[in-house]
């Protein structure tokens, strides 16, 4: 069924799909995605030395006496290195569809920079980190987030330039980033769009919106960021323990669909806890021992029901919710589980169109219900 809100949504995102479909770049980039970008700004470092200098000069790289150097990608696990001359050496670690991990940066930094002295760290990526003043300090440096979008608004005017030179190649190079441009700004406008959900926004895209966006072939990708960032405010709200004990988070994006999950660690090392996906609301328990019950799955099934059968009350989600919820599996009526192998044993109840704001309290609230079981 298309709701209001998604019917709308659907019409906000329909001309951006359209224009990157339209756009032959898109297509070329969906291949590598990270490194297509990557392997493009190295290819204008190398070519084009003097219009790369005043594209980072405008990113604010400050100034140095240096004689450039080699580009190097992928080196060390940095995605790009580019020592221009005039400026300092720059450390580039780029992001699209997935959120910026703030461990990965700190190890970088500790790994060194391939013997370039004090070099500008950038992370570039489509959705800003939650940095004080847009920063991460280290111990070895200190990284500084560039958007897409400030990427594109300082290469547009170099980028014309080129277009408009008399020579074919570098004209060529120059309509070349002209669209590139404009393809970065189309991605960042769909981000701004249904990247991003706020607390009254479902935690899924709705069909039209899907359809929308699967026709732009940036559903998956869409639905990957949103899905991390849903969990990342969780995680910031929610927080990474309750009662004492530790929560295990966790997103994906399977099946055509987010998936988002909170579990409780247990002193005997199952899990107790709560997973979304498909518009399943589901209440589950993950083993810590699955081979050493005798009998396989009814063995599970018999060691969930006696020692966790409390935890599976559907009444606080009907609660939050304001109404029924449904009724639950063929199994649970038959007052059995399901079951993901390997001892993965759950009982559900749909819940499509749950928001962001639902799911906040639900989580919470089972959560504090699962630790409360040792």
């Amino acid at each position: 069924m298309v709701t209001d809100l998604d019917a709308s949504m659907a019409a906000q995102v329909e001309p951006v799909c359209r224009a990157l479909r339209d756009e032959p770049l898109f297509h070329l980039s969906l291949h590598s995605k990270e490194l297509f970008h990557s392997n493009l700004l190295a290819w204008f470092a190398e070519r084009y030395l003097d219009e790369a200098v005043e594209l980072f000069a405008l990113l604010e790289v400050p100034r140095r006496v240096g004689s450039g150097g080699a580009v190097r990608r992928e080196h060390r696990n940095l995605d790009l290195i580019v020592p221009l001359p005039g400026l300092a050496p720059v450390v580039i670690e780029n992001k699209v569809f997935s959120l910026p991990d703030d461990r990965q940066l700190v190890d970088y930094s500790a790994a060194g920079f391939a013997g370039f002295k004090d070099p500008t760290l950038i992370l570039l990526s489509l959705i800003p980190p939650s940095w004080p003043d847009r920063c991460l300090l280290t111990a070895h440096g200190t990284w500084r987030w560039v958007g897409y979008g400030e990427l594109a608004d300082a290469l547009a005017p170099v980028a014309r330039k080129l277009a408009e030179s008399h020579d074919p190649i570098r004209r060529f190079a120059g309509d070349l980033l002209v669209h590139y441009v404009e393809m970065v700004r189309q991605l960042c406008q769909l981000v701004k769009l249904v990247g991003s959900p706020g607390s009254d926004d479902p935690v899924d895209f709705g069909e039209a919106t899907k359809r929308k966006l699967r026709d732009a072939r940036v559903h998956d990708g869409l639905g990957k960021l949103r899905a991390r960032l849903i969990e990342h405010r969780l995680r910031t709200e929610v927080g990474v323990e309750v009662g004492g004990h530790e929560i295990k988070w966790d997103s994906g994006f399977t099946r055509g669909g987010p998936l988002l999950e909170g579990f409780v660690l247990l002193s005997n090392r199952d899990q107790v806890g709560w997973q979304y996906q498909q518009g399943q609301w589901r209440l589950a328990v993950r083993l810590a021992v699955v081979t050493g019950l005798p009998g396989g799955s009814a063995s599970q099934h018999a060691y969930v029901a006696e020692r966790y059968r409390r935890y599976f009350d559907f009444a606080p989600l009907a609660e939050i919710l304001g109404g029924e919820v449904g009724a639950g599996s063929k199994a649970e009526v038959a007052n059995d589980f399901n079951r993901f192998d390997p001892g993965f044993v759950y009982r559900y109840r749909k819940v499509p169109g749950l928001k962001v704001s639902q799911m906040r309290r639900l989580a919470s609230e089972y959560l504090d219900l699962a630790a409360q079981l040792d």
